[in-house]
């Protein structure tokens, strides 16, 4: 197991992108931004393009 990765050992469920963000980071955080793909693009960046 890679030391820098968290692992849920079960499902577990967010109302929002921050939410989750703040469980996995341990502090408040913008979900919109926090969140990235791999090439850098915010969960915001990939919302507003669908649109």
């Amino acid at each position: 197991m890679d030391k820098d990765k968290l692992v849920f050992t079960e499902d577990a469920v967010f109302n929002s992108p921050s939410a989750a963000a703040n469980m996995v980071l341990g502090r408040n955080a913008n979900g919109f931004i926090e969140w990235v793909t791999k090439s850098g693009k915010s969960f915001k960046e990939t919302q507003e393009s669908r649109e």
